[in-house]
């Protein structure tokens, strides 16, 4: 009887390792998972602001332009009126802009994360 005792319980500590190394692995590929959602997202948060930075400049291409051509005359200062004013403008503009695609790609992560983690709770189960 206590043989059988013995190697039941032998048996129970089998199955509890496992079990704790199945958890383990599945932790270690949600980390890895999240490591890498973090890394696509700011991947993305730099292309956008190279995108908006673009955007910006080809905005105000045509006053740079003039601002050129002007050089020395007497229509410079009011050249670079408009263009100080312009930039103002396209700035918030386009930051407003920024600020909703990058909302939008926060809200997306912490989706995905969420998906990630739920997953591996059910994974876990």
């Amino acid at each position: 009887m206590v043989e059988v005792d013995v190697q039941i319980q032998k048996n129970d500590y089998e199955v509890a390792d496992k079990k704790e190394a199945i958890v383990i692995e599945i932790q270690e590929e949600y980390n890895a998972e999240i490591v890498n959602l973090e890394r696509e997202d700011n991947q993305l948060k730099q292309d956008l602001s190279k995108k908006f930075d673009q955007m910006k400049l080809d905005k105000l291409a045509d006053y740079q332009d003039r601002l050129k051509n002007a050089g020395g005359t007497k229509d410079f200062q009011n050249i670079l009126d408009e263009f100080q004013r312009a930039q103002l403008i396209v700035d918030k503009e386009l930051q407003r802009q920024r600020d909703k695609e990058t909302d939008k790609l926060d809200r997306d992560l912490k989706a995905r994360k969420a998906k990630a983690k739920a997953s591996a709770e059910i994974k876990r189960n």
